[in-house]
């Protein structure tokens, strides 16, 4: 069960209209946020 195209386009349509212009560096913070995690847990095992 994952998520379909729909919820997909839902999600995005959403993010669009909460962060608006700012959607760009949201998703860039989040990806290095992701990023740092990644790494972290790496490090840890």
């Amino acid at each position: 069960m994952g998520l379909g195209w729909s919820e997909i386009l839902l999600l995005g349509l959403l993010a669009l209209l909460i962060f608006g212009k700012d959607l760009p560096q949201v998703a860039r913070d989040c990806g290095r946020f992701l990023n740092e995690l990644k790494r972290s847990i790496e490090g840890i095992f």
